[in-house]
């Protein structure tokens, strides 16, 4: 009966630990499972704001390119005005001269 009582008790020890050891490992494991489902969230939310900001950079690029090409256009006419000025000018004094 001793040798019962012996096996019983080491029984019962060799449950207690593959019970305590069994829920260490599912703990790690729900553990696991959320950490990666946090992440998976950040990630998500991240991707989405990569976009959103090169959206935003794209448009900000294409308006200072549009804001280059009609400065270089006003610039040429501005050019051209000083120029067609410059030709009246002295067409008005050749015919003063006359």
């Amino acid at each position: 009966m001793n040798d019962m009582g012996l096996l019983l008790s080491v029984g019962g020890f060799v449950v207690a630990v593959v019970g305590l050891v069994g829920g260490i490992i599912m703990r790690d494991r729900q553990l696991h499972k959320t950490i990666d489902d946090k992440v998976g969230a950040v990630n998500s939310r991240l991707d989405t704001e990569a976009a959103n900001l090169h959206n935003r950079i794209n448009r900000v690029r294409d308006d200072m390119v549009r804001h280059s090409d009609l400065k270089a256009h006003t610039d040429r006419i501005e050019g051209m005005l000083a120029n067609v000025q410059g030709q009246l000018n002295m067409l008005i004094q050749r015919l003063l001269k006359e």
